[in-house]
């Protein structure tokens, strides 16, 4: 089969959060601090999902753009720990964070907007030599914009991620790229081609080949 690219919803339970006066000093400015409530609701989420014969992959836009599940459609195996909640917790520009799934990083940090919505595009392949992609792009007020392109291919487990970032203002402005892991493996182990990210308990893992992108761990 050819590779896909389609809309998707998924039921989500998440801590709610409440948003703070906006504060000149901080470097979210001008989006709000946030802080949880202690209060938690069911709430289902848009996704999309890239899809060939050996893999799915789940992204969710409404939070960040980041990647919730990797399935191996083979085996039935999620290389990440699939998340049935979202829990934000304290750190990051603007209070909280939510340390789950895989997304990128504009300086070394989660992002201002890791938790808000982002632009979103699907592209479905149409010849079997192509591969289906999904579009993310984010400005969120902040001074580095992104585009994020992530491709699925037909003929091979492996997804393909390319960053473009524009600085947007005309101060220059901290980059400092990277994916934010949110999980813990057992064994980040470095190889020729890059980074092998494995967990021993659930035999699963990442392989990561880059030249560009650091792999940063997640809480």
């Amino acid at each position: 089969m050819s590779s896909d690219a389609y809309d998707a919803s998924l039921e989500l339970q998440i801590g709610l959060l409440e948003a703070l006066r906006p504060n000149a000093d901080s470097e979210a400015y001008p989006l709000p601090e946030l802080k949880p409530t202690g209060q938690k609701e069911l709430r289902t989420f848009r996704t999309a999902v890239l899809e060939n014969e050996w893999i799915s992959v789940t992204l969710c836009p409404s939070l960040g753009g980041r990647i919730l599940s990797i399935l191996d459609k083979r085996t039935g195996i999620e290389a990440l720990p699939f998340p049935k909640s979202i829990l934000p917790v304290g750190g990051g520009l603007r209070g909280v964070i939510a340390p789950i799934g895989i997304q990128l990083e504009l300086a070394a940090q989660e992002r201002a907007n890791g938790l808000g919505p982002v632009d979103v595009s699907l592209q479905p392949s149409q010849h079997d030599e192509d591969p289906s992609t999904v579009w993310l792009a984010e400005s969120a007020l902040q001074p580095l914009s992104f585009h994020l392109r992530i491709a699925l291919p037909s003929d091979r487990a492996e997804i393909e991620l390319e960053a473009r970032i524009f600085n947007r203002s005309l101060e220059s402005s901290l980059y400092n790229g990277g994916l934010s892991f949110g999980l813990v493996y057992s064994d980040a182990v470095k190889t020729d081609e890059g980074l092998l990210l494995w967990d021993t308990q659930r035999r699963a893992g990442i392989s990561i080949r880059s030249d560009d992108l650091i792999a940063s761990g997640g809480g």
